[in-house]
């Protein structure tokens, strides 16, 4: 079964190897790491991926999953799953606002 991968920035080792479904397609190796993400502030600085994880997720109980768009300089877009326990809406607020230094959308 053919794995389906979107733009993730994965860096991986090619395969010579062909596919046993046939496809011909490229194949990898094996996955061996990712390109760092980084949001950018007004001021041209960056905040890494993990910094972002630490301030979030570990942080604001409930949160199964996240998701952060950053498609200009002056907005994000946080998309979470909230689990069961998550009633840290004014945290995450609060939290992204002062971390991020951005507006929210």
């Amino acid at each position: 079964m053919p794995l389906i991968r979107y733009e993730l920035e994965d860096v991986g080792v090619p395969s010579d190897q062909k596919c046993s479904c046939g496809r011909g397609l490229p194949i990898m190796e094996k996955v061996i790491g990712r390109v760092a993400d980084f949001l950018v502030k007004k001021d041209g600085s960056k905040v890494a991926g993990v910094s972002l994880i630490e301030n979030t997720l570990t942080r604001i109980a409930g949160i199964e999953q996240m998701q952060i768009i950053q498609e200009d300089l002056d907005s994000v877009t946080l998309n979470i799953v909230p689990g069961k326990s998550f009633f840290g809406k004014e945290e995450l607020q609060r939290t992204s606002k002062s971390f991020l230094s951005i507006k929210r959308k």
